[in-house]
């Protein structure tokens, strides 16, 4: 009878054994995913934020090559207007400019 109160002693102590190792895996896992998220979470912001900073930069560089485009057009249609000889001359060729490069173009 000894041995088999022995033997129980023995299994119930591997089977505890077995279920302490398997909680403190539980709770350990249960603690340190807060910080493998937050880590997880901090890199796709990081990963966002360059994106939306090289959205920005592209952006803001193409906005000025269209304005340098607009402001170097709008100095082409002033020549030909000043180069124009006369009143009529001038407003056809501010017209056409206009027309050809903006759409701005009479209805007539």
């Amino acid at each position: 009878m000894k041995s088999l109160s022995l033997i129980w002693w023995v299994v119930i102590a591997g089977v505890s054994a077995i279920f302490l190792f398997l909680a403190y895996n539980f709770v350990d896992d249960w603690f340190s995913k807060d910080d493998e998220v937050r880590a997880e979470l901090s890199e796709n912001q990081a990963e966002v934020a360059i994106e939306s900073g090289v959205d920005t930069v592209t952006t803001v560089t193409n906005q000025y090559e269209r304005e340098i485009e607009r402001t170097e057009t709008v100095r082409v249609i002033q020549g030909r207007v000043n180069e124009a000889p006369d009143f009529d001359s001038a407003h056809a060729a501010g017209a056409d400019g206009l027309c050809q490069n903006y759409s701005v173009c009479p209805e007539d």
